[in-house]
């Protein structure tokens, strides 16, 4: 059967897309609100068992080198991972939770989480890199939901996104390939998502925007950083040091340094090991 109809994702399907549980909500309610306390938000993120456990388990690994066990949620907020970087994971763990990958067997949930983590690390590290023009936890979240989509096809297209990964088992081909199929691509879709789920505008427009070479908006900057970072990661997965044309053009549109790039490709090289053994945490396995 022809790839162009295996994945049909018209716009009116993605109603199939699923709500929030109830739980969930008050959670991600409880995520977006800037002023929340700390107290409070150890209580909403209590309610979650897979939450806690797995929030827990990112406390202890070998990633964050905290000495001891951490056995309380308030201590690996305070401690360890700290308020913003919760606030992230947790997001990341809820998406993980509530869309489905189980049903398709060639979807490597493992592998997608690696990629993602190390988008958000990446871009997170480039926004350092500029002293206050971004937000690095804003820019570590959005890393975190660029490539939703394809978690959200995953779940809502299983047999046929199964199809495609077998044809294709690369993300980034599994993208090019729903694209050139004439078809919606993962970032509509993740934006569908994001908004179904009432976060905030930002990251809907982010992810909308991703792919449009053309896109002049406000948050143009914060597409390129995540671009330069997804550069940076197909150069770490490949263990290339040549920079590629794509992230030169990147680098002088953000006033970054080639030593720059390097540096950080080399600090996220380091920790590699200890990144896969988080990813595993995050991913419930």
């Amino acid at each position: 059967m022809p790839s162009t109809q295996l994945m049909q994702l018209e716009i009116s399907k993605l109603k199939h897309l699923p709500p929030l549980p109830e739980e969930s909500c008050r959670i991600l309610t409880a995520l977006n609100d800037p002023d929340i306390e700390l107290e409070k938000l150890a209580h909403v993120l209590s309610t979650s068992p897979i939450l806690v456990g797995r929030l827990l388990g990112l406390a202890n690994s070998a990633y964050f080198g905290y000495p001891g066990t951490v056995i309380s949620l308030k201590v690996a907020i305070i401690n360890v991972l700290g308020l913003k970087l919760v606030k992230s994971f947790s997001l990341s763990i809820l998406l993980s939770t509530t869309l489905d990958s189980h049903r398709c067997k060639h979807f490597d949930s493992e592998r997608f989480w690696r990629n993602t983590l190390l988008t958000a690390v990446s871009a997170q590290k480039l926004a350092l890199l500029k002293q206050g023009a971004f937000d690095s936890s804003l820019v570590y979240t959005a890393g975190i939901l660029l490539h939703i989509g394809i978690l959200a096809a995953v779940h809502v297209y299983p047999k046929q996104m199964d199809q495609l990964l077998l044809e294709k088992n690369n993300e980034s081909m599994l993208d090019a390939l729903m694209t050139r199929c004439h078809v919606i691509d993962q970032y509509q879709i993740g934006s569908y998502l994001l908004e179904r789920w009432q976060l905030p505008v930002i990251f809907q427009n982010i992810v909308k925007h991703y792919a449009d070479a053309n896109f002049q908006g406000e948050v143009l900057p914060l597409i390129n950083l995540l671009r330069l970072a997804n550069v940076l990661l197909t150069m770490m997965l490949q263990n290339e040091e040549k920079i590629p044309d794509e992230g030169l053009a990147l680098m002088q549109a953000l006033e970054v340094k080639e030593p720059e790039i390097l540096s950080i490709k080399v600090a996220i090289s380091e920790k590699m090991d200890d990144l896969n053994a988080l990813v595993k945490t995050m991913a419930g396995k």
